[in-house]
């Protein structure tokens, strides 16, 4: 059994989430989506990335 990294890069996320890079850049402009800085990149926790999901569903009206 392998433990999930503690963060993931923008393109990692939005490979993960089946959505653009652009995207994930305007959820974060947003303050949709909390990023966390380590040095000139930004990383997204799993708990982050799965925080955002529920909130899309919850807008949407559910998950499909």
């Amino acid at each position: 059994m392998q433990a999930e990294r503690a963060a993931f890069s923008i393109n990692e996320i939005a490979y993960q989430v089946g959505v653009g890079r652009n995207k994930i850049y305007d959820a974060i402009a947003d303050n949709e989506l909390q990023t966390i800085k380590v040095g000139r990149r930004r990383l997204i926790t799993p708990a982050q990335r799965d925080r955002w999901i529920k909130r899309l569903e919850e807008k949407s009206g559910g998950a499909a």
